[in-house]
């Protein structure tokens, strides 16, 4: 049982505002007499430390051994035991002993027992003081640092100890950071901030607070999500308050001030034992007296040589050694041993027991009543499962599902495939999706020394995220000869070394994500020797016009644009590309690569170039396990179909005089006319169309090599091209001529 919460010091009330959390964050900072831009002064902080102490749980003043070892003796059952040693000892020493046996035959009973009763009392000594420092291992949830504001440096966070904050002090933490002490928060300097408070109130996942009051007065610690409380962690966001609680006098220090206050309540199995040590007691008494009372006629006989005196001492003997053979003398070593391996194994599982029949007591509850993942749980999170995708063309979709071995922090474990461990630098899609956990995350991993585990710094679920990282490894990092603090973010810092972090849409509940924006480094573009996995070239210009209208420079232009660009690019990258398997090359092309349509020479040439280049470059790349995709769509709705009848217009503005006079103006109007309705034009298809066949062509384990996206190219235009040439040039020659024939043509009919 515990002492009633109206029973704490009744100081609390002298440097604590009433009910925080229900009061507006100006009300406290009145209260406190601060600012929370300047903080409190130096006078003021010497006189409240002075005052208040220091901000830390005081050591608990354990019992003295020998007071230990007096309880462990304060038991009825103990008591008679004790008894009984003590009087066979007494009645050893005066018992006549045979010439065949020794003295020490007699001393065997009284020995046995003691060293029993010693026994038993060095387990219930040696279970008390670790019970002592369990309670003294609540100290290492109080954080060592704070940063503070105050007013002799201006401006400027300072890095403190922990232990001289005092009510009224101005704190600022971040993602990773301990609270130092119960805070009532002022300005958050993030789009969200939640924190760890696990520890607190068993809540398995992180807490997303505010500044705004909560009304409710009465409102439990789960509520009061206005309030930082001592020991908890930061795992997302940056904020500052004002200290509201110091020492005992935060939710942790009242805790451990319960725990040291807790008052004795004998156990079930103590009451039992206590029960039975009286009728045992009573009845042991009952027959040792009726025992020596029905031979007092007896002591005067002549065996005894006549003495009354020597005769009573003698059955006096007998009665006492019933006595010592009716106690079980074994059944408190038999308890005691009992009771101290259950105790171990509940210290395995970080269960404080400070007295050793409090085990018994659990075996007593017959119903336990309990809510929050993290009150039954570790509360570490880590990744079992991972898939990424196979194959996606329309409904056939392949996953391929990893398993990950390892559920704790520790960076240590196997990506498990079909039954057999796995490299992830062998899949394109596990470099990307393990760059993704690294640097969509706020979250780090550490190494405590004190406890020789790996633990968190921010988010559980983040944290879950760069643990696996560390076992993808997708780099081959070499950790054989790192320590373990180095070996705890050794893959991450070399994903993150490569990326810089522009910034960060935080996980809200409204958008159920968090995205992160980088931009690839110095350094990260150098090093992308191990992981350029697809080449996208899409460059390109389309200027219209027939053969004599168009200008040399145009076809310079355009092919540089369309075919140099793409080779020079194809060129730089190959090394890079040809470092590992399963890389690609994507070139986007057009149906004008394989059908050409008259009034677009320059156009075509340069994606009939690209064609050829594209399969010429499959074919020496073969060997390599190097892909390349030619994408050929129609026409789609792109600025280039928009603005193509006035690109005709300037071309035709430049055109010298006797060129125009060989066509004529009638002869390109009646163009123009024929351009603007075009049936394809007119019914240009969506540009996603592209976008969907470039995604399978980069992600697909098995891309195409030739992808035709839309009905244009697919069903009209290529099977167009694939009839003889002659009749080809008279469907495509008539649907794109003029209503009237070119003012030369009608010269040479004349």
């Amino acid at each position: 049982m515990h002492k009633s919460g109206v029973t704490r010091r009744m100081s609390v009330s002298q440097i604590a505002i009433e009910h925080p959390w229900a009061k507006t964050k100006e009300d406290v900072a009145a209260f406190y007499t601060v600012e929370e831009a300047k903080g409190l002064s130096e006078e003021r902080v010497k006189r409240d430390f002075e005052k208040y102490g220091p901000n830390e749980l005081p050591a608990e003043e354990g019992k003295a051994l020998w007071k230990l070892i007096l309880e462990q003796f304060d038991d009825l059952l103990v008591k008679i035991l004790l008894a009984a040693a003590c009087i066979s000892f007494v009645l050893a020493l005066f018992e006549e002993q045979k010439e065949d046996e020794s003295l020490v035959t007699a001393f065997v009973e009284p020995i046995v027992i003691l060293l029993i009763l010693i026994a038993n009392a060095t387990v219930g000594v040696w279970q008390e003081r670790n019970a002592e420092s369990a309670i003294e291992a609540l100290k290492e949830y109080e954080p060592e640092i704070a940063k503070v504001v105050r007013q002799n440096r201006l401006g400027q966070i300072q890095r403190i100890k922990a232990r001289e904050l005092v009510p009224g002090d101005v704190v600022e933490v971040a993602v990773g950071d301990k609270v130092p002490a119960d805070i009532r928060i002022t300005t958050i300097h993030s789009t969200t901030l939640r924190i760890d408070q696990a520890l607190l109130t068993g809540e398995s996942v992180s807490i997303i607070k505010h500044t705004d009051a909560i009304p409710d007065p009465r409102a439990v610690n789960q509520d009061k999500k206005n309030i930082l409380f001592s020991g908890t962690n930061v795992a997302a966001g940056k904020c500052r308050g004002i200290v509201i609680g110091t020492g005992l006098h935060t939710e942790i220090g009242k805790i451990r001030e319960e725990m040291a206050e807790a008052e004795e309540e004998k156990t079930p199995l103590q009451q039992k034992l206590d029960e039975f040590g009286e009728q045992l007691s009573k009845v042991i008494t009952v027959i040792c007296i009726a025992v020596w009372a029905i031979n007092i006629g007896h002591f005067n006989d002549p065996v005894h040589g006549g003495s009354w005196f020597r005769g009573a001492i003698y059955y006096f003997k007998i009665a006492v050694a019933l006595a010592v053979a009716a106690i079980p003398e074994g059944l408190p070593a038999v308890i005691t041993t009992c009771l101290a391996l259950g105790t171990r194994r509940m210290a395995k599982k970080n269960a404080i027991v400070r007295s050793l029949p409090s085990v018994e007591t659990l075996g007593c509850t017959s119903v336990i009543c309990s809510d929050k993942t993290g009150t039954l749980t570790t509360n570490q999170m880590s990744v079992c499962r991972m898939f990424i995708f196979n194959k996606a063309t329309g409904k056939d979709i392949q996953i391929d599902q990893f398993e990950i071995t390892g559920s704790t922090y520790e960076p240590k474990g196997d990506i498990i495939f079909e039954g057999a461990k796995y490299n992830c630098t062998d899949r394109s899609g596990l470099v990307e999706l393990a760059e993704c956990a690294a640097l969509c995350n706020d979250s780090a991993l550490d190494y405590n020394e004190t406890k020789k585990i790996f633990e968190k710094v921010g988010e559980a679920t983040e944290t879950a995220l760069t643990v696996l990282v560390e076992k993808m490894n997708v780099f081959n990092t070499n950790k054989s000869q790192l320590s373990p603090h180095e070996q705890a973010m050794a893959s991450n810092t070399v994903i993150r070394q490569k990326y810089r972090k522009d910034f960060t849409l935080e996980f809200s509940r409204d958008r159920k994500s968090m995205s992160t924006y980088v931009t690839p480094t110095a350094q990260g573009a150098s090093e992308k020797t191990n992981s350029l996995h697809a080449l996208v070239n899409n460059a390109g210009i389309g200027k219209g016009g027939f053969i004599e209208w168009t200008p040399m420079e145009t076809y310079r232009q355009t092919m540089d644009v369309n075919f140099f660009g793409h080779v020079a690019m194809t060129k730089k990258f190959l090394p890079l590309l040809t470092s590992r398997r399963g890389s690609r090359i994507v070139n986007l092309c057009s149906s004008a690569g394989f059908l050409a349509p008259p009034g677009l020479s320059a156009y075509n040439a340069s994606k009939f170039a690209l064609e050829a280049f594209s399969d010429t470059l499959r074919r020496e790349m073969h060997g390599w396990g190097l892909h390349v995709s030619i994408i050929e769509p129609g026409y789609m709705r792109t600025p280039i179909i928009d603005g193509l009848d006035h690109r005709y217009q300037e071309l035709w503005s430049g055109v010298d005089e006797d060129t125009k006079a060989r066509w004529g103006n009638e002869y390109f109007n009646s163009y123009l006319d024929v351009l603007k309705k075009d049936f394809f034009l007119l019914n240009a298809e969506n540009p996603a169309k592209v976008v969907k066949a470039l995604r399978h062509a980069v992600t697909n384990t098995c891309p195409r090599l030739r992808y035709r996206p839309g009905w244009q190219s697919s069903l009209v235009l290529f099977p167009l091209s694939m009839l003889p040439a002659w009749i080809a040039d008279v469907i495509v020659a008539k649907k794109r001529g003029g209503t009237i024939s070119p003012a030369g043509i009608m010269e040479q009919i004349e």
